[in-house]
């Protein structure tokens, strides 16, 4: 697709300009046609024809082609220079016009009714959850590392959740004029390594093959790393092998979205409504794992995974079967929701759009509950407003059954619609407003 030329943008006023000078054009030819007839046939009846044609050529309007693209132009300098919508750069002057005609907004969430700038609320541990300014936590970590703690203490078991947080990412540290500053892909990860940096336990440094932490105490942990595998939009999950230096220890982390992990950890009563129950607070949620790799386990794991990448057909599925195999018998460490704070003024502008008649739709791949949480807290709808959910279809008579079941609840009361297609299709939940 990228190959092809692209179309020239051409507003709904000047088709519509064009199809009246088109008719216009043959009511003329007929018009002059008629009049030649009348006249009567002779021998230069296409003279007269042409005649009558140039006689009537008023009729088709030239001159409004011309005003319309002056108004255009000028409308364009209008809005580069209106003081109300500063740094605003007009791209196309042909279809200004054209604004004063939409009907639906169709918006994505992430970067466009929030700012993508994570930032870390809440942590779980099954037991007992952390948010707000997480002091608490910074003093368990403290605990922890002085080395008086047990094995099995809650400290304990804290640190090594803020530990795999801390290293199972791909932020690097960049440190400029004195400041040290992440670097990342996603800035759900900056926004999970700024917390651990908060609460004592910093990313100092990262390359290809070792990772280092700088922890208040002044001590140094640094980790080598044996095997990466990162992110990816069909995976939903991330992983690294780490060797620590300092007790050999050979950790197997992960993190990723709680659909894709519940299935891969130790069995647990809490996961699930943890996940619902921040999703409902708007925090995009990350499901974080563990598993302590024997030197065995590694040695085998190694050997297949080498040969899986050594296998010239099918080679993606079968590093897949490797990892999956790994992928087992997690121990569930925590889970983290994040959260992505709201556009300035968004709720105001999504207001006036609507009572400009214009139908926004939001599109999201986040969980249901985050989605709905979003819209509500933007204002997409209000909260006495009905929701009405599609359920996943995979037929056409699936498709129909539900669309008869909308017509039925909608003119009954729902006015706000939610799709949510099935996972086998890579497509985003679709959160739209409709009017009666």
């Amino acid at each position: 697709m990228n190959t092809t030329l692209p179309e020239s943008k051409v507003g709904l006023l000047d088709l519509e300009v064009n199809n009246l000078t088109k008719i216009l054009f043959l009511f003329v030819v007929v018009l002059s046609s008629v009049m030649v007839i009348m006249k009567g046939l002779d021998a230069n009846w296409y003279r007269y024809l042409m005649r009558f044609v140039l006689l009537f050529s008023y009729i088709i309007p030239i001159s409004l082609r011309v005003n319309l693209d002056m108004a255009k132009l000028f409308f364009s300098w209008l809005i580069g220079r209106d003081k109300n919508i500063p740094d605003t750069v007009v791209r196309s002057s042909t279809i200004p016009e054209e604004l004063g005609r939409i009907s639906y907004l169709l918006s994505d969430k992430t970067g466009t009714l929030t700012k993508n700038e994570m930032i870390f609320k809440k942590i779980h541990l099954g037991s007992v959850s952390f948010s707000g300014e997480f002091n608490d936590v910074a003093m368990h970590i403290e605990s922890a590392y002085s080395g008086k703690l047990g094995r099995h203490s809650f400290s304990v078991k804290l640190q090594t959740a803020v530990e795999a947080i801390a290293l199972c990412h791909n932020v690097t540290p960049i440190e400029e004029n004195g400041k040290v500053d992440y670097q990342a892909a996603s800035p759900d990860e900056v926004a999970l390594v700024e917390w651990t940096e908060s609460i004592g336990v910093r990313l100092a440094f990262r390359d290809l093959a070792s990772i280092e932490l700088q922890l208040n105490n002044g001590n140094r942990k640094r980790f080598q790393i044996l095997h990466m595998f990162p992110f990816t939009s069909e995976s939903k999950r991330m992983g690294i092998i780490l060797k620590d230096e300092a007790t050999d220890e050979v950790m197997f982390l992960m993190k990723g979205a709680d659909t894709v992990m519940a299935p891969m950890v130790q069995y647990n009563d809490w996961l699930e409504e943890e996940c619902s129950n921040m999703a409902r607070e708007g925090l995009r949620t990350l499901v974080v794992a563990k598993k302590t790799l024997s030197a065995e386990q590694l040695a085998d794991f190694e050997k297949q995974y080498h040969a899986a990448k050594m296998t010239t057909t099918d080679r993606n599925e079968h590093i897949a079967a490797v990892l999956r195999r790994l992928e087992t018998d997690l121990q569930l460490l925590c889970l983290t929701g994040v959260e992505d704070r709201l556009q300035d003024q968004v709720t105001t502008t999504l207001e006036l759009l609507r009572n400009a008649g214009i139908k926004v739709w939001m599109l999201t791949g986040d969980k249901l509950e985050t989605a709905i949480c979003i819209a509500k807290s933007s204002g997409l709808f209000s909260r006495a407003d009905n929701i009405h959910v599609f359920g996943q279809v995979q037929s056409r008579t699936e498709a129909h059954n539900e669309l008869n079941q909308l017509r039925n609840a909608f003119f009954q009361a729902p006015k706000f619609l939610i799709w949510t297609p099935p996972f086998s299709i890579p497509a985003d939940i679709v959160l739209f407003r409709t009017y009666a």
